[in-house]
């Protein structure tokens, strides 16, 4: 009896008779045992049957999301400057069909990795559904008579990026071969592994389930197998930090505040409208008091259209959690914002909304906040808050306004400070 691969573990194997994994992962072991040290090496597995081979690897696993697996294998490669660490993917079809704009984006910046795709012509895990790589005739749960679209061919997806890809048959006398030419490989490899799963696709398709007639089968269809090399060696895409500094710069406190307990704020207004960018000034302006501060921002995805809303908590002492019952004060400066957050504003002690608002169903105080420009109402509400309720002095405002980068919105800022404090 041959002693196991050094790659290889005492875990049973997990698939079911006949699977293709089986013999894919077990030449991967050999291989891999006969060129890398297991601490060199960092195995990154995709959601599907394939993700099962974690258990069976002594080196470093990384399990992803579904069709994310080149997308985490990418991350480590191109981020780690030890050049013998070598990064392997293992997905099936099914996720090399969801993830295969993160396949292409590999092969476009020939990532120092191997990718090995093991298409069984199925979803093996879900029910045996066919995926974008099933090939036209092959019957599933979801073609009971035959794929009738054309799939993807991901060798010929990727010929244009000129990087080395392979595909043969899963129990192929050539696949080590194949194999160690992609993991020894500098720069981005592709090993597809051509099989049927054997609990859906082989019992949909009995008369092509021996190799022979699989291989038949495949090459119909014009699935041609070989090796194709990169006919040009190219450097693989590197992350380049940009160095920091070693610590960030402290705010230190210059001002005092009037506050002996936490203080919940809402403002909300319209996205684009500047809530958010009045936010952080005004957040800034309280550590510049020696106050605490939690700010949790909220708008949809459109981002530019429709509310923006932003929590502030004031406290004299270290906050835990922006999420407060009560709010002790909201300011909503535009028609998005009040209609966002209309049930929520009764649960604050005080509202004042802009005076073009109407709020039949809750008392308010109304106030022009946006005779200061629309994407200065926020700012102006915050001011005014400022100027009502002493949170902390003027002045600390004032400098958090002067850190604004930008010119013209910092020139703006202050002249709605200096307009409001004549007011």
């Amino acid at each position: 009896m041959k002693d196991s691969p050094a790659f290889a573990t005492d875990a049973k194997n997990p698939w079911c008779d006949g699977c293709g994994h089986s013999p894919v992962t077990r030449v991967l072991q050999e291989t891999l045992a006969q060129h890398f040290d297991p601490s060199n090496v960092v195995l990154v597995t995709d959601i599907g049957c394939i993700g099962m081979a974690d258990s069976l690897f002594t080196c470093h696993t990384v399990h992803g999301l579904h069709g994310r697996a080149p997308a985490l294998a990418a991350g480590i490669a191109m981020t780690r400057n030890d050049q013998s660490l070598k990064v392997v993917v293992m997905m099936g079809d099914g996720g090399a069909a969801i993830g295969l704009q993160h396949i292409l984006e590999c092969a476009r910046l020939n990532q120092n990795l191997t990718l090995i795709v093991c298409n069984n012509q199925t979803y093996g895990m879900t029910g045996g559904q066919q995926s974008a790589y099933t090939l036209p005739g092959v019957r599933t749960s979801t073609s009971p008579h035959g794929v009738q679209e054309t799939p993807f061919d991901l060798c010929r997806l990727l010929e244009g990026f000129d990087v080395l890809r392979a595909r043969t048959a899963a129990t192929a006398h050539e696949l080590p071969e194949y194999l160690t030419q992609c993991l020894r490989h500098n720069g981005f490899s592709m090993l597809e592994t051509l099989n049927y799963c054997p609990s859906y696709t082989g019992k949909f398709n009995p008369e092509t389930l021996t190799p022979k007639a699989m291989r038949d089968f495949f090459a119909a269809h014009g699935l041609e197998l070989g090796m194709w090399p990169a006919a040009t060696a190219r450097p693989s895409y590197r992350f380049s930090p940009t160095l920091q500094p070693a610590a960030l710069a402290s705010i230190i406190p210059k001002y005092s505040h009037g506050l002996t307990k936490p203080v919940q704020i809402l403002l909300a207004g319209s996205a684009g409208g500047g809530v958010q960018s009045a936010a952080e000034i005004f957040a800034q302006g309280a550590i510049l008091s020696g106050l605490h501060v939690a700010f949790r921002g909220e708008y949809p995805v459109t981002v530019g259209k429709g509310f923006s809303t932003a929590i502030l908590v004031l406290s004299p002492e270290p906050i835990l959690s922006t999420s407060q019952e009560h709010g002790d004060l909201a300011l909503v400066v535009s028609a998005d914002g009040l209609a966002f957050t209309r049930n929520d504003l009764p649960k604050h002690a005080s509202v004042a909304v802009d005076q073009s608002l109407e709020t039949p169903d809750f008392a308010a105080t109304k106030i022009d906040f946006r005779q200061f420009g629309t994407r200065q109402a926020a700012l102006a509400a915050l001011i005014w808050a400022l100027q009502q309720y002493h949170y902390y002095p003027l002045a600390a405002m004032r400098e958090a306004i002067d850190a604004v980068r930008s010119n013209r919105v910092r020139e703006s800022c202050h002249a709605t400070l200096e307009k409001l404090g004549r007011l």
